[in-house]
């Protein structure tokens, strides 16, 4: 369904405190899909399609920011009537989450290979090798639900995305296609949404966070982490042993843990403190 308001196409199940998952550059909420089951047995899950991303209508913003997906989250948020959450979000979703944090309206952060500490010549490789996999799937997305169902050609398909390509569905290696080729904002945003000069700046912020990162990503290396754990270092870093950029099929269940075992803290904090509120 649409926001009224803010025209933000958006996957919602389960129950408990609210979390919102954001997905890559030319991706979907569909990336999701491995974990939001568990994920929903706990929480509100919000799985959103960015402006111009999946089935979200494009901001018109020539130069989209980050500041500009993250203000329309906040924006559905909003209009559903959601002032605290999670998020969890992936390589550009990673670093919408960061800004996000701004806000003070997140509890818990979990940044999955987020982008926004890569620039100079490996940033450059890693725009050249998006491109390939975007303008690659509009030239084989005829013919892909075809394709997918031959093991060999998923698993080299999607084997730059993921760690573990022996494990990959084809319903999921489809919904990896349809992302790259349904979004309208793939090449502004990857001219101007992230720096390529500086890291992203964390700003100050209460939320608890982690970061977790496949040591088989070759997307965004492993070695970006470390930026992160300067810009913010009460946060928690946990490689993933042979998972990959996009690695929610890779081992979900070691994902799903992973977040749920943070979030579960935070809300029982949440749930101590206000009943000492309440006694005094």
């Amino acid at each position: 369904m649409a926001a009224p308001s803010t025209l933000i196409n958006y996957h919602r199940q389960g129950s408990g405190t609210p979390i919102v998952l954001i997905h890559g550059i030319a991706g979907s909420w569909k990336h999701w899909k491995p974990i939001i089951p568990a994920l929903a047995s706990r929480h509100d899950v919000i799985a959103i399609d960015l402006p111009g991303f999946g089935e979200s209508v494009h901001l018109g913003i020539p130069e989209p920011s980050l500041e500009h997906f993250a203000q329309s989250i906040l924006d559905l948020l909003d209009s559903l009537g959601i002032e605290k959450f999670h998020v969890a979000g992936n390589s550009l979703g990673g670093a919408v989450s960061v800004q996000l944090l701004g806000s003070g309206r997140v509890l818990s952060f979990h940044g999955i290979s987020p982008a926004g500490q890569t620039f100079g010549w490996y940033l450059s490789l890693t725009k050249v090798n998006l491109r390939a996999a975007v303008y690659g799937s509009r030239v084989i997305w005829p013919i892909a639900p075809l394709l997918v169902k031959l093991r060999p050609l998923r698993m080299f398909f999607a084997a730059a995305m993921v760690g573990k390509p022996q494990r990959l569905t084809a319903p999921y290696v489809l919904d990896l296609i349809e992302g790259c080729v349904v979004g309208t904002n793939f090449e502004q945003t990857l001219a101007h949404a992230i720096s390529g000069t500086d890291g992203l700046a964390v700003p100050p912020n209460d939320a608890a966070g982690q970061f977790l990162w496949g040591t088989r990503d070759t997307v965004l290396p492993l070695s970006a982490a470390g930026r992160y754990a300067k810009a913010w270092p009460a946060a928690e870093i946990i490689p993933m042993k042979g998972l990959g950029h996009v690695p929610m099929q890779d081992d979900p269940k070691l994902i799903a843990d992973l977040i749920l075992k943070l979030t579960g803290k935070v809300d029982a904090g949440a749930a101590i403190a206000a009943t000492r509120s309440v006694a005094n």
